[in-house]
């Protein structure tokens, strides 16, 4: 086995920087400067076998956002904690739960994570602080006592609570301190999140409660390099460039190589096993058994995450790939360099997983590496964005009529609604008399409502947008049959459709049968030079309109729409190449989901235009209208889906929509009507300053016809809708 002689992560990045093949793809290079740690002394009220505990675990004094959370928590405020990934968050929320319990043995705390995989990494840190602290504690189902004893309350990763996901938590929150009160008890909630830019606010939504921000960070950190990368033109004509997967790859080999403990973040599942099976391939000889790279994505089972991390933390692994599953605070060790292929969709997430690398004081190194698609674009050009611009704000919508009642319908099941209660936005009165038409509760005669159904409705409510089944995937190779991984539905249709190629762990499988009424899809390993690719159908149908208001060119409109969603062919494409060498049908069952949207007509735009030359116009400006969307609201892109459409049964006018990508929405559209100026110059700006001679991925998307220049076509309907009539400078 060929061996490579141990190097400095810094010693690696200056040789990387010296050879021109990587060094010409540097957009940018910045070395953020080291920081001291402001510490602070245990507080005096601290229990002094907690105290013993910390000195134990080589911890002698807070830092000074620590020290801040504890103290505000010891006086019966709510607070907020917001500093960067491995700042030592879990001590503000672990600190004040193990001095109630040194004080009262009867305390109780809840602890909210928004993966299994978190909740278990920070149980097993809450067990070793209590056990060097000479505290017995035990982690059990609540129960009615609970409630009555609850003291502490924690919200980790306080960010990831956003959208439909957050609207959920919301209630249940509002339901879980309904309880409390019922029960007499008025806990403390901790907060922690990485930086975004309306912690507080998120904070106060959740919650229903104004917390106090501690977003000063105490803790030290090493010399960190960032590295923003754009892989080169492969032709200069349409635009293509390499791939940010191929590119990312040979950033990444380098710090492997060299010894450095690398994650490498992908956007997708099937992108992670791409990498995965490129780094393998290349490190086969060198670097001793397949087992230290590896792979961490939805769809492993629980026994091989937990592996994973332990692997990492001990050092056995040296490299891994992951989607954004390892984006939050799970305890993997010190990591040197964090590769990302492709922009996350967020500022907020950027950092998370920039923040997986330089977890002590030595030198890491962050690089991003940017795709070809406008996003990327204009993110990797603009270093600003993520530099010297505030994180992107959390927003949810706890009032979704979808998500309120819901959660309404396990609430009275919780407990019974008073007349005239307030649950969220006030008295719930009117919406319990809606719930009871449909005979799930009732008003009795001492003014109370009651659960009347013999259903329990909490099974019915998923906390995320995903639906609450998930399609199990059968391993069929060995003599027994044994259950590889899951996916949820919608995942299903374009990753386990039958021919598909599905990769795990870099091993391909061949799914024979997707039975889909039973949520079982069947598989067996085969070993192809292709992947599968399945194209996804989105047709758009409005239901009800918001506002409407008259707009250069046509209109723009704000209301609800239907968009059902059908994946009907798919492609095999070869590895490193992309080259298509087949493809075939999909016989699956439409998805349909209801939501909010944001919409241009082009009705006196698109007067004098050939059909064929607006049908490329719509599409390219949709592009586009969409990136900067995603910017302008600082959103991730896939919350927003487009579709364009010269004509429809229910819209006459040439149309271009965007539409939240969740149940009901969370309000993206409205605020998308409101800026609809900005939006259309910042689009116009976006396609005007492309590299590309007549339209590429990077602004107007793919081109479909070569001889037609899509470039053009949409800067002439952006203008037609009115790009000349804002100011610039007003386009963030």
């Amino acid at each position: 086995m060929r061996t490579y002689a141990p190097a400095s992560t810094a010693s690696v990045l200056e040789r990387m920087l010296e050879d021109p093949s990587l060094a010409s793809s540097v957009v940018h290079h910045e070395t953020l400067p080291p920081a001291d740690a402001l510490t602070a002394p245990f507080p005096e009220w601290l229990d002094a076998r907690i105290a013993t505990g910390l000195q134990a675990r080589g911890i002698h004094s807070l830092y000074s956002h620590q020290a801040a959370a504890i103290e505000a928590v010891h006086a019966g405020e709510d607070v907020v904690v917001v500093t960067p990934t491995a700042s030592g968050k879990t001590l503000c929320y672990m600190l004040p739960v193990l001095q109630a319990l040194a004080t009262d043995p009867s305390a109780r705390a809840l602890f909210l994570f928004p993966t299994k995989a978190l909740g278990q990494d920070q149980v097993a840190e809450l067990a070793g602080l209590a056990m060097a602290s000479d505290l017995s504690i035990s982690a059990a189902t609540y129960d009615g006592d609970l409630f009555e004893q609850v003291q502490v309350i924690v919200i980790d990763e306080l960010h990831t609570y956003r959208g439909v996901f957050g609207s959920h938590v919301a209630n249940v929150l509002r339901r879980l301190l309904r309880l409390c009160r019922h029960y007499g008890s008025n806990p403390v909630i901790v907060c922690a999140s990485a930086t975004i830019g309306n912690p507080a606010e998120l904070a106060a939504q959740l919650t229903g409660r104004t917390p106090r921000l501690i977003d000063r960070n105490g803790a030290p950190r090493g010399e960190r390099h960032l590295l923003l990368v754009n892989p080169p033109v492969l032709d200069q004509a349409t635009g293509a460039r390499t791939s940010a997967l191929t590119h990312a790859l040979l950033w990444a080999l380098p710090f492997l190589r060299a010894g450095r403990q690398t994650i490498v973040f992908g956007r997708a599942r099937v992108a992670v096993e791409i990498l995965l099976t490129g780094l393998r391939e290349a490190l086969r000889e060198h670097l001793g058994p397949r087992s230290r790279i590896r792979g961490y994505r939805g769809g492993y089972l629980p026994t091989e995450r937990r592996a994973i991390e332990r692997g990492l933390r001990d050092g056995e692994i040296l490299g891994v790939v992951s989607t954004n599953a390892l984006e939050l605070g799970v305890d993997i060790g010190s990591l040197d360099v964090a590769v990302l292929a492709g922009y996350p969709g967020s500022v907020a997430g950027t950092w998370q997983q920039l923040g997986r690398a330089g977890r002590r004081l030595d030198p890491s190194v962050g690089i991003l590496v940017a795709s070809a698609s406008p996003v990327d674009q204009y993110v990797i050009h603009h270093p600003e964005f993520l530099l010297d611009r505030t994180p992107e704000e959390a927003r949810i919508d706890p009032d979704n009529l979808h998500v309120l009642l819901a959660h309404l319908r396990c609430a009275t099941f919780e407990r019974p609604f008073e007349g005239g209660e307030v649950f969220g936005p006030g008295p719930v009165d009117d919406l319990l008399a809606f719930i009871a038409e449909e005979g799930h509760v009732r008003l009795a005669a001492d003014d109370r409502w009651y659960w009347s159904s013999e259903n329990f409705p909490a099974s019915e409510v998923s906390l995320r947008a995903a639906a609450p089944e998930n399609v199990v995937i059968i391993d069929t190779t060995p003599d027994r049959p044994r259950v590889l991984g899951e996916v949820d539905l919608f995942s299903a249709q374009v990753l386990v459709h039958e021919r598909a190629i599905y990769i795990h762990e870099s091993v391909q499988y061949h799914v024979d049968r997707l039975e889909w009424g039973e949520r079982k899809a069947y598989v067996h390993r085969v070993d192809v030079d292709h992947y599968t690719y399945a194209n996804r159908a989105v047709t758009l149908k409005p239901l009800d309109v918001f506002a409407d208001t008259p707009a250069a060119g046509g209109r723009r409109i704000h209301g609800e729409v239907m968009v059902a969603s059908l994946v009907s062919l798919f492609k095999k494409l070869k590895f490193g190449t992309d080259e298509n060498v087949g493809w075939g049908p999909i016989d699956l069952p439409e998805i349909e989901l209801q939501t909010t949207a944001y919409w241009i007509t082009a009705e006196t735009a698109s007067a004098g235009w050939r059909r064929d030359d607006l049908d490329v116009a719509l599409v390219g400006a949709g592009r586009a209208l969409q990136a900067v969307a995603a910017v302008l609201l600082m959103v991730d892109p896939r919350d927003l889906g487009l579709v364009s459409q010269v004509r429809s049964p229910h819209q006459e006018s040439p149309t271009i929509y965007l539409y939240e990508a969740m149940p009901g929405g969370v309000g993206l559209s409205e605020r998308l009507w409101a800026r609809h100026g900005e939006l259309i110059v910042g689009a116009a700006q976006l396609v005007a300053a492309c590299s590309c001679d007549s339209g590429c991925p990077a602004c107007t998307g793919p081109r479909l016809d070569p001889l037609v220049d899509a470039k053009a076509l949409a800067l002439r309907l952006l203008g037609d809708l009115g790009a000349s009539a804002w100011p610039a400078e007003s386009v963030a």
